[in-house]
């Protein structure tokens, strides 16, 4: 449109030119009147032609004004529109709550719908949610007597038995040794753990387990229970055996002892394998 305005402004001044040069003209009887009123009914045309363009530029030119305000008005809604999804996802990853670790959810404390609060607001009085569990390295934590401390060494090996599977033991060894002892009853222990090799992961959190630290291990050795032994003042062992020819049906006999779990004690000397040994404060034989 401003190209077409210039040249009909061109336009119009050469007619405006025309038309001085006419009415000279028609003063000195050199052309009719009606060229010269022909003439001056162009420039007439021209400067309506060129008055309607300039107002069609001056609406161009506010409909040009208004559609920049309307994409500024747009591109506002739309850093908004962002700024909003901005903050819905940031709300959604508050709504998203990531494990700080690989492991088994071994207890929820809450349900679907219950509110909870976040630790960096309110720290240890957060809302538990779940209890977490690396299940791929299990263990049990137990005692060992003051007495019995000085053998134990990380890096030992051990079986542990679950009373859930009474028929099979789990190997394990020592990966920790409290390094200050507890009293309790009076007996001085200290707290040690042994991990578990548990390769079919059938074992479950806070089941009861016993642990055999092996401090020495022999095969094919002849072994009594522990209570088959007598102690006198002296320390010194001796077994109970069965005698028909006694009048109390007993014989005592000194015995060697070897190495001992606490429960089964090897024999190393003053028994043979056949022989009925009586349990102290039993009545069974062995």
């Amino acid at each position: 449109l401003e190209l077409d305005l210039r040249n009909l402004e061109g336009n119009q001044e050469f007619i405006r030119k025309q038309l001085k040069r006419h009415e000279n003209m028609y003063d000195e009887k050199l052309i009719p009147r009606s060229d010269y009123e022909k003439t001056e009914r162009d420039l007439q045309d021209a400067g309506l032609k060129a008055e309607a363009l300039r107002s069609e530029l001056i609406m161009q030119d506010a409909r040009i004004d208004g559609a920049r305000k309307a994409v500024a008005r747009v591109n506002a809604e739309v850093v908004q529109a962002e700024a909003n999804l901005d903050r819905q996802r940031e709300n959604l990853r508050y709504a998203t709550i990531t494990s700080p670790m690989t492991g088994k959810v071994l207890k929820r404390h809450v349900e679907v719908g219950d509110a909870v609060s976040s630790i960096l607001q309110l720290g240890s009085q957060a809302t538990l949610m779940l209890t977490l569990g690396d299940m791929t390295e299990v263990f049990v934590e137990g005692r060992v007597d003051e007495a019995d401390i000085g053998k134990v060494f990380v890096g030992q090996t051990c079986r542990v038995k679950v009373d859930s599977y009474r028929d099979r033991s789990f190997p394990g060894r020592v990966t920790r040794i409290s390094p200050m002892g507890e009293k309790i009853d009076n007996v001085i222990g200290f707290n040690v753990r042994v991990s578990i090799t548990d390769k079919d992961q059938i074992l479950r959190a806070e089941m009861s387990a016993n642990a055999e630290i092996i401090i020495q291990e022999k095969k094919g050795v002849l072994t009594v229970p522990e209570n088959a032994i007598i102690y006198d003042k002296e320390r010194k062992t001796f077994a109970q055996l069965y005698d028909p020819s006694s009048p109390d049906l007993k014989k005592r006999v000194p015995i060697k002892t070897g190495i001992s779990n606490g429960t089964t004690t090897e024999i190393v000397g003053g028994l043979k394998q056949g022989d009925q040994v009586i349990r102290a404060g039993a009545e069974g034989l062995i």
